[in-house]
């Protein structure tokens, strides 16, 4: 994923577009975005966009964008492509079907970064609706997919058919997208929701948590997908698009292919890459850029007001295992990719075994614990089957010779906390960096 601290930089020259575009002076745009120096934002407002501010000004478009190896779009496949279906299709991925092109402002900002769960669903103008099919607006006036999604509201730059790169490789969508099926109450559909869509249908696998809550996703129709896939179901609701999450997508290939059946499928990667989720739904329903240039804006304030001045040099993570060992998370959790993306960390971890099942987490003896874990900071995890058990992990005597625990250096992480820690989402987001901040206070 993009580290936070590129995220940093392009979402505050983000904001100097829009003064930019606004007509404000080059001067008045650095400061937009914080640059004490106008040299230096001159600089790198060329490294990012490929053109001189003054340039962007008088032409009021990007004229390229650098698609630099790991950037955005990610030019990565991680599931295999889908055929033709009724709707549209997926791309082979050794076909070229995007290539390099202009990107101006419009269809720029459609693509950019994630929000936190009020952000996007409240206090953002008039095109703050969610986007619903069959589900229940959290706005006011509720708007329907068809309704917000007409040529009335979505320029030239959303023009159908359209073919939309992801994290499963490429799909032609044929017409615009009204009525939308997310698989999973994961990244998919958090992604979706923090951009104000509201899904036709999910497919549900776990409870809802407080920030899905919080966004309305308890009034969208859910599938059951104990039994399969119900074709009948998402055919009678008219579904035309699927949004999977990449590990979805990759371990169960039967059921992506009964999802292209019904219609194209796009995938977005699970991780902290969350500019790249947007984009691709945006790109998927051609969103207006109005509501995503305003979600870069309010992201860049949240990861901004992260202070890491006080940060420790490391960091060890673990949670009981309810069997007498102890589980060290590793540097593949998603808590440790969220930390290393804030610039914090490293997460501290034994090595993790070759023939490992599991690459997130290294189970040890408890006898081992004290040797092993020597950071700074130490952080324990109310998570799953284990949550029972850390309590007494964290009361026996062995673990209290842990230099960081019998320091008061340890900090317990619970719901929801926790959740958000271990698996960042967009909607999530707020309350993961409420648990990364609750961690810096261990140094404090």
């Amino acid at each position: 994923g993009l580290p936070i601290s590129r995220w940093r930089r392009r979402l505050r020259l983000h904001r100097s577009m829009q003064h930019l575009a606004d007509g404000f002076p080059v001067g008045q745009a650095a400061a937009a975005a914080a640059y004490g120096s106008v040299e230096t934002f001159i600089r790198a407002f060329k490294h990012e966009f490929g053109v001189v501010p003054s340039h962007y000004a008088e032409r009021g478009r990007v004229e390229t964008w650098p698609f630099e190896p790991g950037g955005w779009p990610n030019g990565q496949v991680s599931a295999a492509p889908v055929s033709l279906t009724p709707h549209g299709r997926t791309a082979e991925q050794g076909d070229d079907v995007i290539s390099r092109q202009p990107i101006d402002r419009r269809t720029f900002f459609s693509g950019a970064a994630a929000v936190g769960v009020g952000w996007a669903l409240a206090g953002c103008g008039s095109d703050d609706s969610p986007i619903g099919g069959t589900g229940t607006s959290t706005a006011d006036s509720p708007v329907t997919t068809a309704e917000l999604l007409s040529p009335t509201t979505v320029d030239g730059s959303g023009d159908f058919p359209r073919t939309v790169s992801h994290a499963g490789g490429r799909t032609e969508l044929l017409a615009r997208p009204s009525e939308i099926y997310v698989t999973r109450p994961g990244a998919e559909l958090d992604a979706a929701l923090a951009l104000g869509v509201m899904p036709s249908l999910v497919g549900t696998s776990r409870e809802y948590l407080p920030w899905q809550l919080a966004a309305g996703a308890a009034e969208i129709p859910s599938l059951d997908l104990e039994g399969g896939v119900n074709v009948e179901a998402m055919a009678a609701a008219g579904i035309d698009l699927v949004v999977a999450n990449d590990v979805v997508a990759g371990a169960n290939t039967d059921e992506m292919a009964s999802y292209a059946r019904i219609a194209p499928v796009v995938t977005v990667a699970v991780g902290v890459d969350f500019e790249e989720q947007f984009r691709i739904i945006g790109d998927a329903l051609a969103l207006p850029d109005e509501r995503v240039a305003d979600a870069v804006m309010r992201l860049a304030d949240l990861v901004d007001s992260v202070d890491t001045g006080a940060a420790p040099d490391s960091i060890a993570v673990l949670t009981a295992s309810g069997d007498g060992n102890v589980l060290i998370r590793t540097a593949e959790s998603g808590e440790a990719i969220l930390l290393a993306s804030l610039g914090l960390g490293p997460i501290q971890h034994p090595a993790i075994p070759d023939d490992a099942t599991r690459r997130d987490f290294v189970p040890v003896s408890l006898e081992e614990v004290p040797d092993i874990v020597t950071a700074d900071v130490v952080v324990g995890l109310a998570l799953g089957p284990g949550a029972a058990a850390l309590p007494e992990l964290e009361a026996n005597p062995v673990f209290q010779q842990v230099e960081a625990v019998s320091a008061g250096r340890y900090v317990r992480l619970e719901s929801p906390q926790v959740d958000a820690f271990v698996t960042p989402t967009a909607l999530a987001l707020p309350t993961s960096i409420e648990a990364v901040e609750a961690v810096l206070a261990a140094t404090r």
